[in-house]
């Protein structure tokens, strides 16, 4: 079929992926000018009216779902007897294909492409929607490192008595599933990125443990893959946010990290073994002559200030760390992907909040709610985003419903990187990025980093 156009739009380019059920390829969609990936259902499938009306419904479950890491589904139909289904194209590989090429991969990465799958489907848990075939082959990893799963719902609908080797214990066995379902089957997924091999034999027996297989895995991340997987629902993950937020954890270990056992050894968390913590009396001595010099340094930085008549007590300004804790639409349903607002404030550009998907941008604006912690007075505020053109401005107040919120600052079209100097008259604690216009042609656009300055 390739070379042909299909249901007198998508002209198909490739073949990318094929199943006993289903062929996959990348089309470009004449009407919007633009590539997109079309899924053709096999005419058997198609022709079943029981099948027909089950797919029909998850699949309108799984329109509604719009979230970075989430393939998004554009269309759905029927064209000469065969069921269709056309969805996000991803320019990357899959799990399977990734895990092939490359092996295990390093323990970081591994836990970032599970975290990011981990959002995505806490997002489709929010709106009702459980995925129920997670597994290294419905997950899209493009050339930026970013996740994006796919096939939601889908494979139940076209198999409710689903089986493989990643499906939860009580899915195998056709029990009623629900969230939970999907931790099991992402933590196998975890286990078989870091491991290479899955965490059970073919016949269902454990297989090797997650620290036999890689040593360099912390013992806090096995232990929150080994309970991802446990056979039972409740000894899992209660929720699928509940195992991204230990993810996240993994990523960004506490510091407080030392500890004590019954004996009074000193145990650091982490290693593979405990070690016993002896105070060398030249380490003593050391540290004193350190000391001794510190204070030094001191007398000479407090000398040097009066030198400079800089008052002794003089208060430093306090760091302004922003936080992302929810989308921001009043006019709307009071929501914009709340549960990633976080993901704009973490320090990693890879990662963002994005709005939704606006066909026609007719309100007044959508924002990010940042909170500072405490009512503060930053010079300004910072954008960074990889989806230049937008217009925005930032508002503020110390009520987080909104009542109190005003502009603090001058409207931009915000590019790359771009800086709201603030106009404030007193202190205050939360603060909108408030975007009033997308660029033309754009339906959503994406805050990757957002900091005060």
């Amino acid at each position: 079929m390739v070379g042909e156009t299909f249901a007198d739009r998508y002209e198909l380019e490739e073949l990318i992926g094929t199943s006993d059920l289903a062929s996959v390829y990348r089309v470009l969609d004449s009407q919007l000018e633009r590539h997109v990936a079309l899924k053709i259902l096999d005419e058997e499938r198609s022709a079943d009216p029981a099948f027909v009306a089950r797919f029909r419904q998850e699949a309108r479950a799984v329109a509604q779902l719009s979230h970075p890491n989430i393939a998004t589904m554009i269309d759905r139909g029927e064209y000469r007897r065969h069921q269709f289904i056309v969805f996000e194209y991803v320019d990357g590989e899959n799990l399977e294909q990734l895990l092939a090429r490359r092996g295990p991969l390093p323990v970081d990465e591994a836990v970032e492409i599970a975290l990011q799958s981990a959002l995505g489907l806490a997002y489709a848990h929010g709106h009702g929607v459980v995925h129920g075939d997670v597994k290294p082959r419905n997950v899209l990893v493009n050339g930026d490192g970013r996740a994006k799963v796919t096939d939601f719902a889908f494979a139940r609908a076209l198999d409710p008595d689903l089986t493989s080797e990643f499906v939860a214990p009580e899915q195998a066995g056709g029990r009623t599933i629900d969230e939970r379902a999907d931790v099991y089957s992402l933590g196998a997924v975890l286990f078989d990125l870091l491991a290479g091999e899955l965490p059970f034999s073919t016949d269902g027996e454990p297989g090797s443990r997650l620290s036999d297989l890689r040593p360099d895995v912390e013992p806090r991340l096995a232990a929150a893959v080994a309970r991802a997987i446990e056979e039972e629902p409740d000894d899992r993950f209660p929720s699928m946010a509940a195992f991204a937020l230990e993810l996240q954890s993994s990523l960004a270990p506490s510091t407080s990290e030392e500890d004590t056992d019954a004996s009074g050894t000193l145990v650091i968390e982490g290693s593979r073994e405990r070690r016993h913590k002896r105070v060398s009396p030249w380490a003593v001595g050391l540290a004193l002559v350190g000391l001794v010099a510190l204070a030094a340094v001191v007398v000479g930085f407090v000398a040097l200030r009066n030198h400079h008549k800089t008052p002794l007590g003089t208060p430093v300004a306090a760091k302004i760390d922003l936080r992302g804790i929810s989308g921001y639409d009043p006019d709307g349903d009071h929501t914009e992907h709340d549960s990633i607002a976080p993901l704009a404030t973490d320090g990693k550009t890879s990662t963002y909040w994005n709005t939704e998907h606006y066909q026609v941008f007719s309100k007044p604006g959508v924002g990010l709610l940042l909170d500072a912690g405490r009512p503060a007075s930053p010079h300004g505020i910072t954008v960074d985003t990889e989806t230049p053109g937008f217009t925005a401005e930032i508002e503020a107040g110390n009520d987080r419903s909104g009542a109190d919120f005003h502009r603090v600052s001058a409207s931009r079209v915000v590019s790359g990187s771009t800086t709201f100097p603030l106009d404030l008259h007193s202190s205050l604690r939360y603060y909108v990025v408030w975007i009033t216009k997308l660029p033309a042609g754009v339906e959503s656009v994406e805050l990757n980093e957002v900091r005060a300055s």
